[in-house]
């Protein structure tokens, strides 16, 4: 470690629990964790602000001596007991964060050896495997499967990596979550300039990811898989693709296919009559147009999801505005920092450097922004008031004071935007200043419900005409049909679609894996995201994971097929229905992304990380039918 000569100055803004709970696991100082235990045991609203000390002053001096003592070195292996680390999980999470925390805490405080294969395994030749995109899911699995030294083949449609942040351009484009929790655990990026991470900086990391880590040379870029299907006499999956610029055929025929395309990537187009006839040019936020002029024009913005509530800004800097809102959406502030606050060198120094600073401070964030927010989204049935129970009542009325501040008191536009059903019904959006930018003299909101477009504009149900120049199209994606628009075919010759009676009603053992479809595994499969935080980071590595895990089992074991038993994609299913039902997501009378055609929540699932991580942490040959290699290996 390169000493800093002012680590004091470096210690001085570190979060005093984490402080505290990377000195306990460096030092294992028995005063510490004494100091830690009298922490927690205090009521929490008589807690004193730091753990070690009386100020910050003491907690540093305090933490510095015990680090000179210890070279400010990472030990090989903790001195702490199990119950000793639960109290500094605690400590740097709440006291009711249980057991069932422990072994995620360990594994990503990298505790525990690597369930790698090692480096001089042999890998079957024969379970050969084509990975289809390489954006945030593709490029964690393409890491999992370089470390089986396996042999794939990643099938990219677009000229680079990146998936999502490839395609989006559109202005105001960024991370609307906490940069330390969106980035991989295993690739961490410390120095982001900013809290408010933009499309070009989170792509860059993506980019940078892929040159360093060796994957470029893996992937075929400018393919487009169009469709594949499953030989059942060859046990080998053949894939269709065309080349993204001449249109010509791409073969392939492999082992394992792995789909890592994502929910977010298809734009789903408004269905407004008469909308062929408009005049100006109309574009999707996710295809956005840099060839139309917008300076001095009209703009019309449909929709105030995540995408719209983004470029609205910027928008409005261009033109006269009109925003039409559907709906409108919960939007929380940034809790994190202002949008263009720099990290500090101090901070970043100590996740650079301090021993176990980083992990402890990414753990935290974790339950902050995730499992912290759970119980929110639980319906308690004796609940009388407008949310879904207590945490959720306080919430809205929270949410409530906001816009009422942000709208600077207009009664009717806050009136306008203030939604009727509880908070994180629908996704949560984080504010990019929208109810600042809709209070502009430039800016006008239509709340309106749109029925019909024309040459000239936009026709609303009260019968308003609203002229504009160009639309601007903010209406999400088919995120509901699994794989689209690709046709992808089982043993049994039909699509997940097709079995399950509708394109948009797929199900999945974890998201992962489905009956009918052998050695077809799939990140971000239906119901796998998260609704109260984590995000495709987490959910990317936890199935990249069991993926990993399977393919060693198929190498070990010598199989040929693995296809998910019917009768454990059903229980699971079952199980994930039952525990749907107390989710603020099936609120009735709101439509959402997370809902398809029928009403049934297939994006998310009900479980918080820590459960989804630990049912992802190994496969169970009993819940696959399984054949083996006809022939064992030379």
């Amino acid at each position: 470690m390169t000493r800093d000569p002012e680590p004091h100055r470096n210690l001085s803004v570190a979060d005093p629990r984490i402080l505290a709970a990377a000195t306990a696991l460096v030092s294992g100082d028995r005063e510490v964790l004494a100091a830690i235990d009298a922490y927690l045991d205090q009521p929490p609203g008589e807690r004193r602000a730091y753990v070690l000390a009386d100020d910050q002053d003491g907690l540093v001096a305090r933490a510095a001596t015990l680090f000179d003592e210890h070279g400010w070195r990472r030990p090989a292996t903790t001195r702490l007991s199990a119950a000793e680390l639960r109290r500094v999980m605690q400590l740097v999470t709440a006291p009711r964060v249980g057991d069932d925390y422990l072994a995620k805490f360990r594994h990503d405080l990298g505790l525990d050896e690597p369930a790698t294969v090692a480096s001089d395994t042999r890998w079957d030749a024969r379970i050969d495997v084509v990975v289809i995109g390489a954006g945030l899911s593709g490029l964690a699995m393409a890491t999992r499967l370089d470390e089986l030294n396996a042999d794939y083949t990643i099938l990219e449609k677009h000229e680079d990596v990146g998936g999502v942040w490839f395609e989006n351009t559109y202005p105001g484009c960024g991370l609307d979550t906490h940069p330390h929790v969106y980035t991989w655990s295993f690739a961490p990026k410390n120095d982001w300039p900013s809290y408010y991470v933009k499309r070009h900086e989170m792509l860059g990391y993506l980019k940078d990811y892929a040159t360093n880590r060796g994957l470029r040379e893996r992937v075929r870029f400018g393919t487009e898989v169009q469709g594949a299907w499953y030989d059942e006499e060859q046990q080998r999956w053949h894939v269709h693709a065309v080349d993204s610029a001449s249109g010509a055929a791409r073969e392939y025929t492999v082992k394992v296919l792995i789909t890592a395309v994502g929910t977010l990537n298809q734009p789903k187009p408004p269905d407004i009559p008469g909308l062929d006839a408009f005049a100006g040019e109309v574009f999707h936020t996710a295809r956005w147009r840099h060839d139309v002029a917008l300076e001095g024009k009209r703009i019309a913005l449909i929709g105030n999801g995540s995408s719209g509530v983004q470029v609205a800004k910027a928008l409005a800097e261009l033109g006269e505005v009109t925003v039409f809102q559907r709906s409108p959406a919960w939007i929380k502030p940034r809790r994190v920092k202002a949008v263009d606050e720099q990290i500090a060198p101090e901070l970043i120094w100590l996740l650079d450097e301090l021993p176990y600073y980083g992990q402890l401070y990414r753990f935290a964030l974790y339950w902050e922004y995730g499992d912290r927010m759970h119980p929110y989204l639980i319906k308690d049935p004796a609940w009388s008031g407008r949310g879904t129970n207590e945490a959720s009542e306080q919430l809205r009325a929270d949410l409530e004071k906001y816009i009422w501040e942000q709208t600077g008191g207009d009664a009717e536009l806050a009136a306008k935007v203030t939604p009727q059903y509880p908070p994180y019904v629908k996704r949560m959006v984080i504010d990019n200043d929208w109810y600042k930018t809709l209070t502009k003299p430039n800016v006008t909101l239509v709340a309106d419900r749109i029925v019909a477009a024309d040459e000239s504009g936009l026709r609303t149900a009260d019968g308003g005409h609203h002229r504009a120049d160009v639309i601007v199209v903010g209406t999400g994606f088919q995120a509901a049909k699994f794989l689209f628009p690709m046709e992808v075919r089982g043993r049994s010759g039909r699509t997940p679609g097709e079995i399950a009676g509708s394109s948009d009603d797929a199900r999945a053992y974890l998201g992962i894996t489905l009956p009918d479809f052998p050695n077809l595994f799939a990140i971000q499969g239906p119901n796998s995201s998260i609704g109260h935080g984590g995000g495709a980071t987490f959910v990317g590595e936890t199935q990249s994971h069991y993926v990993a895990e399977a393919l060693k089992l198929m190498n070990a074991e010598s199989i040929a097929e693995i296809e998910c038993r019917q009768a454990t994609c059903d229980a699971y299913n079952a199980e994930l229905d039952k525990a749907m039902e107390q989710m603020v997501w099936t609120e009735e009378g709101v439509n959402s992304r997370y809902k398809n055609s029928t009403g049934r929540i297939v994006a998310n699932h009900p479980w918080t990380l820590q459960q989804y991580w630990n049912m992802t942490r190994k496969p169970e040959l009993d819940d696959f039918h399984v054949v083996r290699q006809r022939q064992a290996l030379p």
